[in-house]
């Protein structure tokens, strides 16, 4: 009877005991289309949410570092924005095309990114990362009013 109140009063005093804490750093990715055209803007959109005191290494996410299958990046831009929580959610948006007539499938890659805890008066320079997370990919159909058993689109006047 005592081990059992013993361990009852253990576990209401250490609620998340045994259950595995929520991570540091979560990140979703979103497109804004499922299927393009030929010279279809697509806007993909990453959203990464840090807990308080952890942020994310913003040179893993550059659009020079972005693996694109069949597309190329048009633009890209970034913001960042705190809650009352002090949780910082980090949104980048790149905006992307494709000019190729011979992928049924246009990809983004899953995007590797570290992230380190922050402490005060420690420069950045200073900070070994403290984990990483991956943003997940995207794929988007391709469409086309070119048939589908063509090889290579014939030049004509």
């Amino acid at each position: 009877m005592n081990r059992r109140v013993l361990v009852l009063g253990l576990l209401l005093l250490c609620p998340r005991a045994g259950f595995a804490a929520d991570p540091p750093v979560r990140a979703t990715s979103t497109v804004d289309r499922t299927a393009a055209w030929v010279a279809d803007r697509i806007t993909f959109t990453v959203d990464i949410v840090c807990d308080r005191g952890v942020d994310i290494l913003l040179d893993d996410l550059a659009k020079e570092k972005l693996r694109v299958n069949g597309l190329e990046i048009v633009s890209s831009d970034s913001s960042a924005t705190t809650d009352a929580a002090e949780r910082t959610t980090h949104r980048l948006r790149y905006v992307l095309t494709t000019y190729r007539v011979d992928l049924p499938v246009v990809s983004v890659e899953p995007i590797s990114v570290r992230y380190y805890a922050r402490r005060p008066g420690q420069r950045l320079q200073d900070v070994a990362p403290a984990g990483e997370i991956v943003v997940p990919g995207a794929r988007v159909a391709f469409r086309s009013t070119l048939p589908d058993a063509q090889v290579t689109p014939a030049l004509r006047d």
